[in-house]
């Protein structure tokens, strides 16, 4: 943890590696044109739907790995019961 300025700042980044190298140049940060504007709300839009995309089938992924892993659980039970009855 950092203190900077009364806030706190934690330096955990959960395996996410920020790659500014695809920035230009400080001029396009500082374009405040509508044109730009509009650039970046449509990159956010894209963006969005990918993500909008994604989302639905991590879902299905995830309930049948929930599903996997009880079945695997309810296995193991039945094997270990039978270890010990036999």
């Amino acid at each position: 943890m950092t203190v900077l300025s009364g806030l706190r700042l934690c330096r955990t980044t959960y395996g996410i590696d920020v790659n500014f190298v695809d920035i230009d140049s400080d001029d396009e940060q500082e374009d405040g044109s509508p044109e730009a504007l509009a650039e970046f709300n449509s990159q956010i839009a894209k963006l969005t739907a990918g993500i909008k995309c994604i989302a639905p089938n991590f879902t299905k992924a995830m309930e049948r790995l929930n599903g996997v892993e009880q079945k695997l659980a309810e296995t193991e039970a039945e094997t270990e019961k039978a270890r010990k009855d036999f």
